[in-house]
């Protein structure tokens, strides 16, 4: 084999390669993807057994396309490294109630992220959920991160992890 058929060969690699960025980099804004960062977190005991998290946080929709929210979870990690404890969400109205009879809550700072919430290209939002934990309000204090999961519509799942 001769040095020119070597160094074709590298010209043709480095086409591709540079064929295969371009298309990657023209087509970032058609993935959806949120990307954010939890705020602040408050806990709050109704009983020995059961804590409601309110969390706020802001979430940037950097894609190209609408993010149209279907579901919200929250959970957390506990300590002693177990399986993360999941939550109930709780609704508009309730987080509404629970900030009334509740003022170590206040104030309240976002609008409560709902289903069908909608996220346009590049924007960012303030946003928050309310949880119901079954756990004494000890371990939700100890807790190692929180995370807040988003669902779109299409099946596009973000995660939004506490930094502790």
């Amino acid at each position: 084999m001769t040095n020119r058929f070597w160094g074709l060969l590298v010209l043709a690699c480095m086409g591709v390669g540079a064929l295969v960025w371009v298309v990657v980099y023209f087509n970032k804004s058609a993935h959806l993807e949120l990307t954010g960062a939890i705020l602040k977190v408050r806990a709050q005991s109704t009983d020995p057994t059961n804590t409601m998290v309110v969390a706020d946080f802001r979430i940037t929709n950097t894609s190209g396309r609408p993010f149209v929210v279907n579901a919200v979870s929250v959970n957390m990690d506990v300590p002693d490294g177990s399986t993360p404890v999941e939550s109930k969400i709780l609704s508009r109205s309730t987080v509404d109630q629970l900030f009334q009879y509740f003022g170590q809550l206040r104030p309240k700072y976002n609008d409560v992220l709902t289903l069908q919430d909608r996220i346009e290209p590049g924007q960012t939002v303030d946003r928050m959920v309310a949880a119901s934990f079954d756990v004494p309000p000890s371990v939700v204090e100890s807790r190692r991160t929180l995370r807040v999961r988003i669902e779109e519509f299409d099946g596009v799942v973000a995660e939004i992890i506490e930094n502790r």
